[in-house]
């Protein structure tokens, strides 16, 4: 696959993997041109190595969950224009984290939390983003503030769900444990994102390794995940990122909740008074 010249624009990739029309767009922000190489597969984790690796940890192994490089799945993807409206500044920026039973019990230690079923609907209401298990069901989650917490199990696959609920084309730059889905390498607001027309979901269900396939999400020990296994550092694992950028031209709703509670306190009889009062006079 060639890399694209172009040092102002951007030229993405389509994804057919669902019957919504799914893109990848490349973000041009370098001098010059290369191609980047992809990751470097680690090996990979099947429910039972998965399994069996977590359940015998290391003496000083972190607790919790991370993601694993799984076995290879099919995604192939196309290349479609998309100019971001600020290549370096999100319209908005959402993250999710995960964890088992135990360590979701932990991180919610002291805090006002709810079970919460379903996907998490941004409160711009832009997107909707979740984790959903193999069956199309999502995984467990709790909501404590702004924080919403997925459930999983070690050996479990798993993929990412976004849904644009804005009125125009997004791009979606994604992370997972602090690594960028589509090169491996460390998230940053400059790399390139999937794109997805307006009321569409887009899957992501591994990080990619070729433009026809993804090396499967799995949950597995800190100690196995691809975080620690290709970078030695696995300081961000159970968190998922996921920066929404807007198409240059366009205006997507931003229903922050700022906006919505300014509506919902707005008066309709500011200055009651008696009688109308004349217009100014003209100079």
């Amino acid at each position: 696959m060639k890399s694209p010249c172009n040092r102002t624009a951007q030229e993405p990739l389509t994804v057919a993997q669902t019957s919504a029309a799914l893109f990848i767009a490349f973000a041009l922000l370098q001098i010059g041109c290369s191609t980047a190489p992809m990751p470097r597969p680690a090996p990979p984790a099947t429910e039972a190595t998965a399994v069996r690796s977590s359940s015998t940890p290391l003496q000083n192994e972190r607790p919790g969950l991370g993601t694993a490089w799984g076995e290879q799945r099919d995604s192939r993807v196309e290349s479609t224009s998309f100019v971001r409206a600020s290549r370096t500044r999100p319209l908005a920026v959402n993250k999710l984290f995960y964890n088992d039973d135990t360590g979701a019990s932990a991180m919610l230690a002291g805090r006002d939390f709810r079970k919460k079923s379903g996907p998490l609907t941004t409160d711009d209401r832009l997107v909707r983003i979740g984790l959903q298990h193999p069956s199309g069901d999502y995984l467990p989650s709790y909501q404590s503030g702004d924080d919403r917490i997925f459930v999983g199990k070690p050996g479990q696959r798993y993929t990412i769900v976004a849904e644009n609920l804005s009125s125009s084309r997004l791009e979606f730059v994604i992370s997972v444990d602090g690594l960028d889905v589509m090169d491996g390498k460390p998230g940053a607001y400059t790399k390139r994102g999937y794109v997805i027309d307006t009321g569409e979901k887009l899957r992501v269900a591994g990080f990619r390794n070729s433009s026809s396939s993804v090396a499967a999400f799995r949950f597995s020990s800190v100690q196995n995940s691809y975080a620690k296994k290709r970078h030695g550092d696995a300081r961000n694992v159970g968190v998922i990122g996921v920066a929404v950028f807007h198409e240059q031209g366009t205006h997507p709703e931003k229903w922050t909740s700022r906006e919505r509670q300014r509506r919902m306190n707005a008066n309709p009889f500011p200055e009651a008074s008696r009688f109308a009062t004349p217009p100014p006079a003209n100079d």
